[in-house]
């Protein structure tokens, strides 16, 4: 596993949706530097847009921990997750207690987590990032 360095690095995360049925996608975005940055994405065919934030959430913090990270700032423009993840709201939702638990659990592997709400327009590469790999068949 890559060794990071103690500072705080950024990251960055979002799902959509497109299509009638509606087709989802995730995007996350880890800047090491101002020259180096990871970008992630992944389809995830037909779900809901909760589950894929969510989703796209555990992916940002699984990846960032397996590269050596240890203190990371989250930003997304999902408010739902960044309250739940801030402890300000209680998600209980069936179909993604088992993805709120495997977060849970990732954000243990941190020495020092925070998460910030940003607006859509301060997102916008991530969120073009989540709708690459969607296909509408």
């Amino acid at each position: 596993m890559p060794h990071m360095n103690t500072n705080i690095l950024r990251g960055f995360f979002d799902g959509t949706s497109q299509g009638d049925p509606l087709h989802y996608g995730v995007g996350e975005i880890l800047f090491i530097n101002q020259n180096h940055q990871y970008l992630l994405r992944y389809a995830l065919g037909k779900d809901t847009i909760t589950r894929d934030e969510f989703t796209s959430l555990w992916i940002l913090l699984y990846t960032s921990f397996h590269l050596g990270v240890k203190r990371i700032q989250v930003l997304s423009d999902s408010k739902l997750v960044v309250d739940w993840a801030n402890q300000i709201v209680e998600v209980n939702v069936p179909n993604i207690n088992y993805i709120i638990q495997e977060i849970t659990l990732e954000m243990e592997n941190f020495e020092k987590t925070s998460y910030m709400h940003i607006y859509k327009e301060l997102n916008e590469q991530t969120d073009n990032l989540s709708k690459k790999n969607i296909t509408i068949a």
